[in-house]
């Protein structure tokens, strides 16, 4: 379990940074290529590869632990999304946000490639 803390703790923060409430109204962005949408994937990047490190060194390491890692990204991303929307009075779902979160997910493959 302990090889899980660092990803344990960056979906910790992931989720208080998804649940704090906002000041202003959205503002809807229409660009994958915006800093918020970058920061989406960014964020999601990391949470991967500290899912993919936990299991790697807990001696699971191949193709299926590296689908596996996106898989569990890419779900938190989305399930991050809908609780905002239907839990948090001030934040609001949005679609591109997830697309954001999966890409970094899916982004993180070329991380572990050029990294590992």
């Amino acid at each position: 379990m302990k090889l899980f803390i660092p990803a344990l703790l960056w979906g910790s923060i992931i989720t208080w940074l998804s649940v704090m409430p906002k000041q202003s109204f959205p503002k809807i962005e229409l660009d994958l290529m915006s800093p918020d949408k970058l920061a989406h994937a960014l964020v999601y990047l990391i949470l991967v590869v500290a899912i993919y490190w936990g299991l790697s060194k807990s001696g699971n390491l191949n193709k299926k632990t590296i689908i596996l890692s996106i898989c569990i990204g890419s779900f938190y991303g989305i399930l991050m999304e809908v609780a905002q929307y239907l839990f948090f009075p001030g934040r609001y779902f949005e679609f591109l946000d997830i697309i954001a979160n999966i890409i970094g997910s899916i982004a993180s493959l070329l991380f572990l490639y050029f990294f590992k």
